[in-house]
């Protein structure tokens, strides 16, 4: 079994630095101040060997950013995984991280749920700073605010005002993107829920729509604490080709295994935010 602390250097999750440590290597890890190899041997030679079955051991895992070498990367983020197998790239021999709900550190869960994030670092006057993010509690005002109760689990406060930028997309073709910031808030313990955010017409079809968990999929509501608040980005291409009139956004969540929505208390399945948006050219 190895452990893998930089699995994002094949498009598997968030971006990471490049350096020397290869994959199923730690960097360093142990008990006691006893340096522990990748397959889970004791530095004393009386060690044990990887098996379907993983015996309780506490292992501790330390890292410095100084020495990364970043390149032109102005932020990242350092995340952990283990593969039980060879091939620290493939999925499927990925061990599946639990993450206890009641800690105060804002855990994702990149990859596919695969790794654990374990620091966001930003490069300020070209020196890494940055660490574990926690969670946050504080209240919000977004600039738009919207009050929408989902069910009594979820509540949308609010969002930034949505803008349609034109840029180039990864394949170098001409597109457009519709951006916001959604300002969510967890009122009581749930499972996991999928948010869908839609550009709709003015003849009522869609012309652009991202469905995801929130925080890109990194962060699933399962693990979010009552009266905790998120924010994330969203961002997502939209037609180019579009009739003149007025838009609407319309923001919800569902149940991924069924694809039911959740009501809104005041009435309906989705939130709207009304047109006009700012264009960026």
């Amino acid at each position: 079994m190895h452990t893998h602390g930089n699995a994002c250097q094949r498009n598997q999750g968030c971006p990471g630095p490049q350096n020397d440590t290869k994959p199923g290597r730690t960097q360093s890890a142990g008990n006691n101040g006893n340096q522990k190899s990748a397959r889970g041997v004791p530095g004393d030679g009386s060690g044990t060997r990887a098996s379907s079955r993983i015996d309780k051991v506490t292992h501790y895992v330390r890292f410095n950013t100084l020495p990364w070498y970043t390149r032109e990367t102005k932020s990242y983020r350092l995340a952990l995984g283990l593969v039980n197998g060879e091939d620290a790239w493939a999925l499927e021999q990925r061990l599946r991280p639990g993450v206890d709900p009641a800690t105060l550190l804002k855990i994702r869960l990149p990859a596919d749920g695969s790794l654990v994030e374990l620091a966001h670092i930003e490069q300020l006057w070209d020196i890494p700073a940055g660490g574990p993010e926690f969670r946050r509690f504080r209240a919000a005002s977004p600039p738009q605010p919207l009050e929408a109760n989902f069910d009594n689990w979820m509540k949308l406060l609010g969002s930034t005002f949505p803008k349609i930028e034109r840029k180039r997309d990864s394949d170098s073709l001409l597109s457009e993107f519709l951006t916001l910031n959604l300002y969510w808030q967890a009122l009581a313990p749930s499972p996991d829920l999928v948010r869908f955010v839609q550009l709709v017409g003015p003849d009522g079809r869609v012309y652009g729509q991202q469905d995801s968990a929130p925080d890109n999929g990194t962060y699933p509501t399962r693990l979010w604490q009552p009266g905790e608040v998120v924010i994330e980005t969203v961002s997502f291409p939209v037609q180019l080709v579009r009739p003149p009139g007025r838009y609407e956004i319309h923001i919800g969540l569902y149940h991924p295994d069924t694809g039911q929505r959740l009501p809104l208390t005041s009435g309906g399945d989705h939130s709207v935010i009304n047109g006009p948006f700012s264009n960026v050219k």
